[in-house]
């Protein structure tokens, strides 16, 4: 009897013919992902210094500076990426479909997920702008168009003087975070450049702290998954430790074990946090691909830890919990209604009547992997400025 692999209804799962899947079906595809990771430099080579704390919380990245070094295991990266559809931004299990949403990324990272999105021209003297808010001024060498040098924005913030004053501090605390962005929440395949365009967000403390930082992170991450699930592909970038702790806390079998954990060690830490090396008695669960796609494949409801922050809310620190109002993501109404999604929070009626009260947009975009990075605005001349946009999921 000749088995078919699916899917049964092609009309929603219709990228199947170029899904990773389709070679793991084959006998063809046995390899894991792989990226280089700058954040292990980034961890080993600039210091948290207490002086930039206030600003980072200021900015909104506090949270995240404090998760530190957690190590990837690329065979289970693969196992989820093979079960990420792009069609509907969600992973296909064998009861059902799951997503990463703003809860997790607020709740595990601690990046704000309620504020404005990331949005700014890219037409700059990113020159003048380097000099303006870095204090420093990038060679031709260092920079490459509109990105920057990683090693070399490291090698001129090595050091903060405990006398420093407050803008040498923002200064540094702008580097830091930028060595953040490119080397792990926004990071692309370059692994070695930072994409100044974040800079001008960081020009001021106030304004900087009202953008979700974090709904631009998920987004990054689902255009990351849309374009590793293809079978073409061999890499894959972005955020990917909220992608692995996510999973960990959801599917405790496949997780590493944790230490005892005394609750001092984790005063005023995200969720993520728990994960570090040095806390874990084993590094990865199996660390074999072909393990881990069985462990998937017979994974059952009553091994799904369906909502696994609800003992951990009270121990939280305020900026993991401050945007619990926007957890719940919109549905796409376009989209039939499918199985249950692992969501944290009671089930939404997707057989209810929407209605609809906003003006349909002129152009509507299925997939986040479709939606331009770049953009055209007009001033009130009637001049086209390009501008950057990062789309926040369920906003």
């Amino acid at each position: 009897m000749e088995l078919d692999p699916g899917p049964t209804d092609r009309s929603i799962l219709y990228a199947q013919a170029r899904h990773r899947s389709e070679l793991v079906w084959q006998g063809q595809c046995n390899e894991e992902l792989h990226y280089q990771r700058r954040e292990a430099v980034l961890n080993r080579s600039i210091s948290l210094h207490p002086l930039i704390k206030h600003a980072l919380r200021a900015f909104g990245f506090y949270g995240f500076a404090r998760v530190k070094f957690i190590q990837l295991d690329w065979h289970l990266i693969t196992a989820l990426v093979e079960r990420w559809r792009l069609e509907t931004h969600t992973f296909q299990m064998p009861d059902g479909e799951c997503t990463i949403t703003l809860q997790d990324v607020e709740v595990q990272l601690g990046l704000p997920v309620n504020g404005e999105p990331l949005i700014g021209p890219i037409n700059y003297d990113w020159k003048g702008i380097g000099q303006q808010l870095l204090g420093v001024t990038p060679d031709d060498r260092h920079i490459r168009g509109s990105r920057l040098s990683l090693p070399w924005l490291a090698s001129q913030f090595c050091n903060l003087n405990d006398d420093a004053d407050e803008e040498t501090i923002a200064r540094y605390a702008r580097a830091y975070i930028m060595q953040l962005i490119g080397s792990s929440l926004f990071a692309d395949k370059s692994n070695n450049l930072v994409h100044l365009m974040f800079l001008p967000l960081l020009s001021d403390f106030g304004v900087a702290g009202r953008f979700s930082w974090g709904g631009a992170c998920l987004a990054w991450l689902y255009r990351t998954l849309c374009k590793a699930c293809r079978s073409d592909s061999r890499d894959i970038v972005g955020p990917i430790i909220l992608l692995q702790v996510w999973s960990w806390d959801r599917f405790p079998t496949m997780a590493p074990q944790h230490r005892h954990i005394s609750n001092h060690e984790l005063v005023d830490l995200p969720l993520a946090a728990r994960w570090r090396d040095q806390f874990c008695v084993t590094e990865v669960s199996t660390h074999i691909l072909i393990q881990f796609r069985y462990m998937l494949y017979i994974l059952s409801p009553c091994l799904i830890i369906w909502e696994p922050y609800s003992k951990e809310f009270a121990s939280l620190p305020d900026y993991c919990i401050s945007g619990h109002d926007v957890w719940c993501t919109m549905y796409n109404v376009s989209t039939p209604a499918r199985g249950p999604r692992l969501r944290g929070r009671r089930q939404v009626d997707q057989d209810a009547p929407i209605e609809l009260d906003d003006p349909v947009p002129e152009v509507i975009y299925h997939n986040v992997e479709d939606i331009p990075p770049f953009t055209q605005t007009q001033d009130d001349a009637g001049s086209s400025t390009p501008m950057f946009m990062i789309p926040t999921p369920g906003s």
